[in-house]
């Protein structure tokens, strides 16, 4: 009979050992935590405004696993009992007349606009598309200083002024010297300006043609100015209640003390400087934007904890179908979103919306917290 010998055992094994079980009992601890710590939130009804800060881990055989975590959670706000006639609020009314009605269709003639390639030279509110080379005061180019294919409208800061009468009759292929201001140093710089196209906005005539372009639903030019009518006094109605409300959070945060954490409100802060910074880079100092911002982030947030309170208090709940009426009524892409075209050349272009209240809320405005 042949027997194997014993299996040598290598000296490394107790080592190794003692590794893995490290490596195991480490990788249980902080899936336990997460679970257990999951689950005592979701069962004491918590949320926390920060990331927990774990300690004190009791995992010893034979007794209860154990852990402490600290946080930070939303404060309760207590409301005061309010009197009638506890607040005194002014109600705005807009008052609206026919140059707010011809400013409108002269806005809708603008977007439908045809844009006709000008070759004998550029005048006021024309469009130049150019290339901006930065000089120094040789004129010599300054390396790496060069932005291309700009579109600049003359008249506009910062091309009206001086800029704006040396763009006057300037043709392709052009070079100009204008001087733009350096929000950075709050100096002006010079750039050598070389013009590649010149365009001109055509707006169409008011008659019947243009009015079932615009707004097919009308039936003549008459019925389009009176629903344009209907539409601004729609706006400013909005607008006046908006105010209102408005007036009516500010003197409740006056009333209500909300004491808040810090880190909630730098929190809050922070993202609203990020959003800021992200939309103008290289156009603003930080430093201003969170001076601006501080305070406004500040009122946002207690009226967030407030308005948290109201509907607590006043067991306020909403519908799914009320919940889909108030999203399908917010801001509309038209009037925040980036709008493309093209010339006709077929080079691409883009306008830039500002929100006009047509389609009454904001997307940000959906949002219950900050």
């Amino acid at each position: 009979m042949i027997r194997r010998p014993p299996r040598s055992t290598p000296l490394y094994s107790s080592a190794a050992s003692d590794v893995y079980k490290r490596q195991i009992e480490a990788e249980f601890v902080e899936n336990s935590v997460n679970h257990y710590y999951t689950k005592a939130l979701e069962e004491k009804q918590i949320t926390p405004i920060n990331k927990g800060s774990v300690s004190d881990i009791q995992f010893d055989f034979g007794k209860h696993f154990k852990f402490k975590v600290s946080f930070e959670i939303e404060p309760l706000v207590s409301l005061p009992k309010l009197k009638r006639n506890a607040f005194k609020i002014k109600h705005t009314e807009y008052i609206m007349d026919d140059q707010d009605i011809d400013m409108a269709i002269e806005e809708v003639r603008f977007r439908n606009a045809d844009i006709k390639t000008i070759e004998d030279g550029s005048k006021v509110d024309d469009f130049i598309i150019c290339d901006l080379q930065e000089i120094d005061a040789s004129g010599v180019p300054i390396i790496g200083e060069k932005l291309e294919t700009r579109y600049i409208r003359i008249g506009q800061p910062p091309f009206d002024g001086s800029n704006s009468e040396k763009l006057i009759n300037a043709k392709p292929d052009q070079k100009v010297k204008v001087d733009i201001p350096d929000n950075e140093k709050n100096n002006l710089k010079t750039y050598e300006l070389l013009v590649k196209n010149v365009e001109r906005q055509v707006l169409p005539e008011l008659n019947d043609d243009f009015e079932k372009k615009v707004d097919p639903e009308s039936n003549n030019l008459e019925e389009y100015k009176s629903r344009v009518e209907q539409q601004l006094d729609n706006a400013y109605s909005d607008k006046a209640e908006e105010s209102f409300n408005q007036q009516l959070c500010d003197a409740m945060i006056e009333k209500v003390n909300t004491d808040f954490p810090q880190s909630m409100a730098d929190s809050y802060l922070h993202h609203m400087v990020e959003e800021v910074m992200s939309k103008n880079q290289g156009q603003l100092e930080k430093e201003k934007v969170i001076e601006t911002y501080k305070p406004i982030a500040e009122q946002s947030l207690k009226w967030y904890l407030i308005r948290k309170a109201i509907i607590k208090d006043q067991s306020i709940e909403a519908t799914k179908e009320e919940i889909v009426e108030f999203i399908n009524d917010d801001g509309w892409a038209r009037d925040t979103g980036a709008i493309f075209l093209l010339n006709e050349k077929k080079q691409l272009g883009g306008v830039d919306w500002e929100f006009n209240g047509w389609g009454k809320y904001l997307p940000c405005l959906l949002y219950t917290s900050p």
